[in-house]
């Protein structure tokens, strides 16, 4: 029997960088990782409809990128991009022991998935 998870029913988890850059995200389920980055105006919450599609069979990750809710990461730099938020998810994944990782993005989520 397969458990049905609602994304909003996770223990949210706080990581941090070297840097003090936070993260905040949710995981659940086993397999292979896979992680979702949300749009712009998106955070970890995003995914909620998806959530329980893929936790059966994947070791899923959403997690709220460099300056969506409710990390407190300052926005000093005005050359933020794609690259920078691939960083981010660059140094993340090992924390989270999900290399090699499946990345599943929408809107600029997707842009960082590529870069």
């Amino acid at each position: 029997m397969t458990v049905q998870r609602d994304i909003l029913a996770e223990r949210l988890q706080r990581v941090e960088l070297p840097g003090g850059l936070e993260f905040h995200y949710v995981e659940a389920g086993q397999g292979a990782p896979l992680v979702f980055l949300h749009g712009v105006l998106g955070d970890w919450r995003t995914w909620a409809p998806q959530w329980a599609a893929f936790t059966p069979r994947y070791r899923c990750i959403s997690y709220s990128r460099r300056y969506s809710t409710p990390n407190r990461n300052p926005q000093p730099s005005p050359d933020h991009s794609a690259r920078v938020e691939a960083q981010d998810l660059q140094a993340l994944l090992p924390l989270w022991q999900a290399e090699p990782a499946i990345l599943v993005g929408s809107s600029y989520g997707a842009y960082t998935a590529l870069a």
